[in-house]
């Protein structure tokens, strides 16, 4: 997404000027990571299971992405 040539397509898409310089500065970036307790995560991962299975079949790379998939 922070690349200049993906900046320009979205850019295209949304009917905006491009602007590179975007590509370069990050806008409401957070260093700081939060994590939850290991039983709320996985308590949500269970209420939310349905969804990582549709996901995880529809968009395999998913099962890489999202944190979750090892809770359930």
């Amino acid at each position: 997404m922070f690349l200049p040539e993906n900046l320009a397509t979205l850019s295209t898409f949304c009917g905006v000027k491009a602007r590179p310089e975007f590509a370069q500065k990050r806008f409401n970036h957070s260093e700081q990571k939060s994590s939850l307790p290991d039983g709320l995560a996985k308590d949500i991962a269970a209420e939310y299971k349905h969804v990582y299975e549709f996901c995880g079949e529809l968009f395999p790379e998913t099962k890489n992405l999202w944190g979750g998939f090892k809770y359930l």
